[in-house]
């Protein structure tokens, strides 16, 4: 008896996997990993990271100019906090965005977190005190990056298959040229413009950006 029902889990077991391998065959040949939207996804997915950790990883350039304009009488400690909580609420954001990714998609996330990406740099120069600088570029745009970056990254897993690691690796490849093409941006905006508004001259470029971003995900 006993024989009996080991054989016939067994052979359940068996068949179990048959089903898997059989329904991970028609999976593997039906994917895209390829295509017009998968490249174009994987454009956009770049341009993201571009323009999310690039911005993350020019912080330092913010913080020197900072220490010696608006934010003279705070300590680094205080300012670095900015960049900090930037990151913080970036990963931390995360963990809802990648949630609402997968219920509903990324259009929306997308759309909100490209307005509040660009909001916050409408508004960073009309920051006077510490506690708007923080709640401008480090929780409202910080909270941005989290709502457009993850989820491109999860687009590219439902166009790429054999090629999904080419395709990350491209996308990360985004985010470091970010952070070498926009400090210098940034520097060179801030030598060349009065009054502090140099954030002004980003805008455009962000949100020009950002709208590309928006209609090549799907």
């Amino acid at each position: 008896m006993d024989t009996e029902k080991g054989e016939a889990v067994t052979e359940g077991e068996e068949l179990a996997r048959a089903q898997s391998k059989a329904s991970l065959a028609v999976m593997m040949a039906n994917f895209p990993d390829g295509g017009k939207w998968a490249w174009l996804s994987l454009l956009g997915a770049t341009l993201i990271a571009f323009s999310t950790f690039g911005m993350t990883n020019s912080f330092g350039v913010y913080q020197t100019y900072y220490a010696s304009h608006q934010l003279s009488a705070s300590t680094p400690s205080d300012i670095a906090w900015i960049g900090s909580f930037q990151l913080f609420c970036m990963f931390s954001g995360g963990t809802v965005a990648g949630r609402i990714f997968d219920s509903y998609g990324p259009k929306w996330l997308l759309r909100v977190g490209s307005t509040m990406h660009f909001l916050a740099f409408i508004l960073l120069p009309e920051c006077k005190v510490y506690w708007q600088f923080f709640l401008c570029q480090g929780v409202l745009f910080g909270i941005g990056i989290a709502t457009v970056f993850f989820p491109s990254m999860g687009c590219l897993n439902h166009y790429f298959l054999k090629r999904r690691a080419m395709a990350i690796g491209i996308m990360v490849g985004g985010s470091s040229l970010g952070g070498l093409v926009l400090p210098l941006f940034t520097r060179m905006l801030r030598s060349d413009m009065a009054n502090n508004y140099f954030e002004y001259y980003e805008c455009p470029v962000l949100g020009i950006r950002m709208v590309g971003k928006n209609s090549r995900l799907h």
